[in-house]
């Protein structure tokens, strides 16, 4: 399954991690303002605009930035 996370907080990392548990061959970008770290694993990509993100026809999303931002990240 094709998985779309918006942000990588603490929140989306649990996400990422029972993801993980649960569906081994998920395939995960997250939508952030910037790039990955090489402290974040489990993600497959990482896309810093909506067109892209909409680009990696993501099956499930889930909104993981924080609540003042969920509008904008719209």
């Amino acid at each position: 399954m094709r998985y779309l996370i918006v942000g990588l907080g603490s929140i989306a990392k649990r996400h990422v991690k029972n993801i993980r548990a649960i569906d081994s061959d998920a395939h995960i970008v997250a939508w952030r303002r910037t790039e990955i770290g090489p402290d974040d694993p489990g993600i497959d990509a990482v896309v810093t605009t909506l067109a892209a993100a909409v680009a990696s026809q993501p099956q499930v999303a889930l909104i993981t930035n924080p609540a003042p931002f969920h509008v904008e990240a719209s």
